[in-house]
């Protein structure tokens, strides 16, 4: 399912919005086909691996430049994603953009988030894979073009660079870089399920 924006829709998630309510928030998005809006439900609920993991890698990145994030700081850099979030979605439906948001778009208004909370963008759990799949574009299709996760390479740099984020940013939000990553957890503990 792709999402689709109505009136009706902004008007539900601006009440999420004011409600300060980010589960409904973007429960209701990943409901509508949002795939963004799933990964960033399981970092407001701490769940599964994925969540938990992204709001590690902010405090530990933090840590690293010399901030501290606690529960009330982690909550209110949420709240304030979740308010960008909507605001860029209300601007972009009203130019007619009824579907999702770029990755671009939700990497600006991180670090517009960050920077209030005197934080970095690498702060954010995608940045380094973005950043990555930007700079080593050619590595990452040589990879995944023969497990047919790429068909096409464009022709030219800034084409190739674009593409290769958009491809990550789709291996991010889908949850196939989760999926490995729980395999492969599963496979290093002995196949033990807990």
């Amino acid at each position: 399912m792709t999402l689709q924006l109505t009136q009706e829709r902004i008007d539900i998630l601006s009440a999420y919005v004011s409600a300060g309510d980010r589960s409904s928030y973007y429960s209701t998005l990943s409901d509508w086909g949002d795939n963004y809006a799933a990964l960033a439900l399981e970092v407001v609920d701490h769940t599964p691996i994925s969540g938990t993991m992204a709001n590690a890698f902010m405090a530990e990145t933090a840590i690293r430049h010399g901030r501290i994030i606690d529960e009330e700081s982690a909550i209110s850099i949420s709240l304030q994603l979740m308010a960008l979030d909507f605001d860029e979605r209300k601007a972009a439906f009203e130019q007619g953009n009824t579907g999702s948001l770029s990755s671009r778009v939700i990497q600006d208004y991180h670090a517009a988030a960050f920077e209030d909370h005197y934080l970095d963008i690498s702060c954010w759990t995608a940045y380094e894979p973005m950043r990555i799949a930007e700079e080593h574009w050619v590595e990452l299709f040589n990879v995944l073009r023969p497990l047919g996760l790429v068909d096409h390479i464009p022709d030219d740099p800034v084409s190739e660079q674009t593409h290769a984020r958009s491809v990550m940013w789709d291996m991010l939000t889908s949850g196939l870089i989760a999926d490995i990553v729980r395999g492969t957890v599963h496979t290093a503990i002995g196949g033990v399920s807990r």
